[in-house]
């Protein structure tokens, strides 16, 4: 894989604070949101000195959803057999990651920062922050590869990081014969959500805020050809939506953690390698976050590339510290957590 695709610090800090009222979230996902409680996850974690990092170690859902999606999420191998199929810089890369990290840089990792980058995890117990939402947002029908978009979507944006990768997603799997793939959803607005909990209600749509689809790292995948869970445009998401970053992110078997109905359609940017850990292991974002906030480092091979994964908890002014050589991305898990994720150009291990 080119490692250009991974120049990318998660840091959304100084981000105007348009989204104070909330963001859209999603329909039918939300269904059991009311009966069912999102698992909040807590930890520690040393926090507050700069710290290195790389140096050791097709129908439209009550809540206005539309799509059928994949369902469950088959286990991967390590994947360090697998190729990329699709090189090339990923749409979103930040010139602020690239190869200048070298020894001795440091890379903010305050409270700031605790709130916003592809793995905060927002569900009815953690809602969006307003400085939190990916405020890159890039409009897919202007993706290349004529992606498919549902009527009335035309204007769906995500993240531009995200927007990137599934583009590479949707060429891959017409490479592998299937082209029914179609976006539903993707972000949502404030006043969209604000209207559809109104119209909805709590059973049917969660608070402006609290849903996925207002982060720009969320969107319904649905299929032209029937329901996704039943369409080989499903089987090729379960399987191969990870190696692009994509997780399907309300599986049938975790309705309890999650704390929203089985929603086979949506699939939620959180990056490699981190989908990849979690499609291996079997893993939602919400076990995923109490994974990392347990075992404080994690180093994992996928694609080639060897990664060293941190977590420490988020203090003011706290900075992580880039080992030479190595090449970084930071996420907070809108938790008051911080992810340091590093790898090296040559596949050692950051």
């Amino acid at each position: 894989m080119d490692n250009r695709r991974w120049r990318t610090i998660g840091i959304a800090a100084g981000l105007a604070a348009v989204l104070a009222g909330g963001l859209p979230g999603c329909g039918m996902a939300e269904r059991m949101a009311a009966a069912i409680g999102a698992g909040e996850e807590h930890g520690g974690g040393s926090a507050g000195q700069a710290q290195t990092a790389g140096g050791d170690a097709a129908g439209r859902t009550p809540g206005g959803d539309t799509g059928d999606g994949a369902s469950g999420a088959s286990g991967a191998s390590k994947a360090d057999s697998a190729s990329d199929a699709d090189g090339g810089k990923a749409a979103g890369a930040s010139d602020a990651a690239n190869a200048a990290n070298a020894a001795g840089e440091r890379l903010e990792a305050g409270l700031e920062q605790a709130f916003s980058g592809n793995l905060m995890l927002v569900n009815r117990d953690h809602g969006l922050q307003p400085d939190g939402a990916r405020l890159d947002l890039v409009t897919l029908s202007k993706q290349p590869g004529e992606l498919r978009l549902a009527e009335g979507e035309q204007d769906a944006q995500l993240s531009r990081e995200a927007a990137g990768r599934f583009a590479e997603l949707v060429a891959a799997a017409r490479k592998d014969g299937v082209d029914g793939l179609v976006v539903n959803s993707a972000y949502r607005s404030a006043k969209e959500q604000e209207r559809l909990y109104r119209e909805q209600g709590p059973d049917y749509a969660l608070p402006a805020g609290h849903s996925e689809h207002n982060t720009g790292l969320a969107l319904d995948v649905g299929s032209v050809f029937g329901r996704m869970e039943s369409t080989e445009e499903g089987s090729w998401m379960r399987e191969h939506a990870w190696r692009y970053g994509f997780v399907l992110r309300y599986p049938e078997d975790k309705t309890e953690v999650t704390g929203i109905q089985y929603e086979p359609w949506h699939f939620r940017y959180v990056g490699l390698p981190h989908s990849g850990i979690m499609q291996e292991r079997g893993l939602v974002l919400e076990e995923y976050i109490a994974l990392l906030r347990e075992e404080k480092k994690l180093r994992f091979k996928s694609l080639g590339k060897t990664y060293a994964i941190s977590w420490q908890k988020a203090s003011p002014g706290g900075a992580v510290a880039v080992a030479a050589g190595s090449l970084a991305e930071l996420s907070g898990d809108n938790a008051g957590g911080i992810i340091v994720t590093t790898w090296r150009n040559k596949g050692g291990a950051g």
